[in-house]
C-alpha cells in the first residue's frame, strides 16, 4: 500500500513489483485506486468523498483535521484489500473520536486556567494541501478572551521548483482563516514573509532557535497558536519553548 503522492511512488512500485508484489495506492492525484476527492472540516469533525476503485465512498471523522483524514485513506485501503466490507470500515473509522497521541492539540495554561493557551502542534510535515488544511483547522478554533490567532510556519522542504511561489501562496489562505500574526522560519519561508501585509507579520527568522526565544515573549492568554513546519525545519524546538511557559511563568511571579 502505497502513497500516490510521494515523489518516489514510481520507485517504490517498481521495487515492489520486482518482489512480486501487488501494488494498490491511495492519494489526491489521478491515478490513486483510493482517491480522496474532497475533505470538508468543521468545528465537529471532517466528511470526506472518495473514490475506492471507481466506487464512490463517503465517510466522517469526528476530528476536523486534513491530515488525518488523507491518513484514513491508507487505513480503510488496508482493510478493503484484507477482505473487509467498506461500510463496516467506514462505520468504525466514523466512531474514533480521539487521536490519542497523534492528538496535535494542546492546552497550556498560565495564570488563568479559564484562558489558556491553545497549541496546534504540526511540527513533523508540511506541503501545500497540508498547510491549507491546518489553516482551516486554526480558524474553526475561536480565541480566548483578549486572545489572537498566531501562525509560526518553517519551511516546507519538497514543493519541487515551484517552492518559492508555494510558500507565497500561503499568504492568501491566512488571510481567509483570519490569522492575525504569523511568525516564520527559514530560507523558503521567508517568501510568504515579504508576501504578508504589514500588520499581519510578526518576525522572520533564519532558524527555529532563534524563533523560539521570540514567540513565546509575545504570547497572552487566550491565544491560539499553531506552530507548523517539515520535520527539517525542526519547529519542535519552538513547541518544545512553549510547553515550559507555565514552568517560566510560575518563577517569574515567585520572584
Amino acid at each position: 500500500i502505497l502513497n500516490y503522492d510521494d515523489n518516489s511512488f514510481s520507485q517504490m512500485k517498481n521495487k515492489a513489483e520486482e518482489e512480486s508484489l501487488r501494488v494498490v495506492s491511495f492519494g489526491t492525484k489521478n491515478g490513486s485506486d483510493f482517491k480522496m476527492l474532497s475533505c470538508l472540516e468543521a468545528a465537529n469533525g471532517s466528511r470526506v468523498e472518495g473514490n475506492l476503485f471507481q466506487q464512490k465512498v463517503y465517510f466522517s471523522l469526528q476530528i476536523p483535521s486534513y491530515k488525518i483524514a488523507y491518513n484514513s485513506l491508507a487505513a480503510i485501503l488496508a482493510g478493503f484489500v484484507s477482505g473487509f466490507d467498506i461500510h463496516k470500515l467506514t462505520n468504525t473509522i466514523s466512531k474514533i473520536d480521539t487521536l490519542g497521541d497523534d492528538d496535535s492539540k494542546e492546552i497550556i495554561p498560565l495564570d488563568n486556567f479559564q484562558n489558556p493557551i491553545t497549541l496546534i502542534n504540526e511540527s513533523s510535515s508540511a506541503s501545500p494541501e497540508s498547510m491549507n488544511a491546518a489553516f482551516k483547522v486554526l480558524a474553526l478554533i475561536d480565541p480566548g478572551r483578549g486572545g489572537r490567532r498566531i501562525a509560526v510556519l518553517g519551511d516546507m522542504l519538497e514543493c519541487g521548483q515551484d517552492t518559492n511561489k508555494s510558500h507565497e501562496d500561503l499568504a492568501l489562505p491566512l488571510k481567509a482563516a483570519n490569522v492575525d500574526l504569523v511568525y516564520t522560519c527559514g530560507t523558503k519561508m521567508k517568501n510568504l514573509y515579504k508576501n504578508l501585509p504589514a500588520n499581519q507579520r510578526g518576525k522572520h527568522s533564519l532558524d527555529s532557535k532563534e524563533l523560539a526565544q521570540i514567540v513565546p515573549e509575545v504570547l497572552i492568554p487566550g491565544d491560539v497558536v499553531l506552530v507548523k513546519g517539515a520535520l527539517g525545519s525542526k519547529m519542535n524546538t519552538v513547541v518544545e519553548a512553549l510547553r515550559k511557559l507555565p514552568e517560566k511563568f510560575k518563577k517569574a511571579t515567585q520572584n
